[in-house]
Formats: C-alpha cells, structure tokens, sequence
C-alpha cells in the first residue's frame, strides 16, 4: 500500500519563518541538530527513515543543495515529500 504525502500547508505542526516564505516543521524539532551538522558538513540528505526502514521524508536534492530546503528549520515545502504520521487541521 503507497502511502499518501502529507500537505505541508495543512498540516497543524507546520510553523512559519519569521520574514520569510518558508516554513519550520515542529515535528522534526527533535532532528534538529542531527540536520544542521549535516547541512554544514556538506551533506545533502536525501531522505529519513524510521527505525524498520520506512521512508517518512524524502528531500529534493536539487532544493537543499539551493538552501531552499534546510528542513526542519527553514524550508520550502515544494521540495520536501513528507510521509510522517500527522493530523490533519481544517483550512
């Protein structure tokens, strides 16, 4: 069964980016770190998996190579599939 991805725009952990466009995802608040010393290393992360394997976020490389993807902190979700179990809030 394919799972369904998530609209970052509905999605009620979704947070934005003071003066900016972008978002910040507060579920990924606990990943943080892990990203940022990716990022800085050089890193361009393509996905992140759960513990059996699952794919919950796949990122466009071309996007986080641009700085238009630096989720969970600052991010367009254009260029982010996201598959993490959510709620979803009314429009």
């Amino acid at each position: 069964m394919d799972k369904k991805k998530n609209n970052c725009y509905q999605c009620p952990h979704r947070r934005k980016v003071p003066g900016s466009a972008h978002s910040e995802c507060a579920l990924g608040e606990p990943l943080t770190l892990q990203f940022i010393l990716r990022y800085a290393g050089g890193q361009v992360p393509t996905q992140h998996q759960d513990e059996q394997g699952n794919v919950l976020l796949k990122f466009d490389p071309h996007g986080v190579k641009n700085g238009w993807c630096l989720w969970p902190f600052n991010f367009d979700p254009t260029w982010v599939e996201c598959y993490l179990p959510i709620e979803k809030k009314d429009v």
